[in-house]
């Protein structure tokens, strides 16, 4: 890193200057931020940090972003651009080596959907260096009127996922999708359907360590049974799982 901040001071770029004062730990760095806020965090720079609303939280490594959780307005539908602000982020070079991102919630009107952030990672084909993902928080929303977007569609740009937790009311996981590198799944919803436990069951994560499923209510759509998930229970689908959470499940007692 501080053989790159050299390369980058001689050019002139205060990305370099960054890296050597957070490698220092110098409280200097804080000022370096605010004042190249634009260059360094794109749309994020005016984003702040409402609990309840608009906001940002980075964490930092020898001047990159490590961790970026990011949310927005859930009802200031029109007045965002989820898709437009991810994308320029994930194109920062100071997001170049980001590894977890926890997204959401995002404006809507009468349902929320992830599918505009879904669009941003198709766009960019980034980030490959990923390793956690959370989508995605729904904030004051009601878990059944939001739905992930289909995951699977940009599932292949993250070779080294290793973990992941989908958190809506319709989730869509994908089919057959492959992650060679997770350890941890999560799968949280109110409205589990018997399609959705076979995509999770063929789902392609050989390391897969810890999983946890929200099945639902059948008031809310939920289907499926015991049978369903008969391969996992019997360890051919995750060779490697240790621990299976079996939540919010209305057979779960079945036989």
């Amino acid at each position: 890193y501080l053989v790159y901040a050299d390369w980058l001071q001689g050019k002139g770029d205060p990305l370099g200057e960054l890296i050597v004062l957070q490698q220092q730990n110098s409280p200097a760095a804080k000022a370096l931020l605010k004042k190249h806020k634009e260059a360094f965090l794109g749309p994020l720079a005016n984003f702040g940090d409402d609990k309840y609303g608009k906001g940002v939280k980075l964490d930092w490594q020898f001047g990159f972003i490590k961790h970026a959780e990011i949310r927005w307005d859930s009802f200031g539908e029109g007045e965002d651009d989820p898709t437009g602000d991810l994308a320029a982020v994930l194109e920062l070079p100071t997001a170049r080596f980001l590894q977890s991102l926890r997204l959401g919630p995002c404006a809507a009107e009468e349902e929320m959907t992830f599918q505009s952030l879904i669009d941003a990672f198709e766009e960019t084909k980034k980030p490959a260096t990923l390793r956690e993902l959370y989508l995605g928080n729904v904030g004051d929303w009601d878990i059944s009127s939001t739905s992930t977007g289909d995951f699977g569609s940009i599932a292949p740009l993250f070779p080294k996922l290793e973990k992941l937790t989908l958190h809506a009311g319709n989730i869509d996981l994908g089919k057959n999708v492959s992650l060679p590198e997770l350890k941890e799944l999560a799968i949280e919803t109110g409205s589990l359907t018997k399609d959705d436990i076979k995509a999770i069951v063929s789902l392609k994560a050989p390391k897969l360590e810890r999983l946890e499923i929200w099945f639902g209510s059948s008031n809310y759509g939920a289907s499926g049974s015991v049978k369903d998930i008969a391969s996992i229970l019997d360890c051919s689908a995750f060779p490697k799982l240790t621990h299976f959470g079996l939540m919010n499940c209305e057979w779960v007692g079945d036989g």
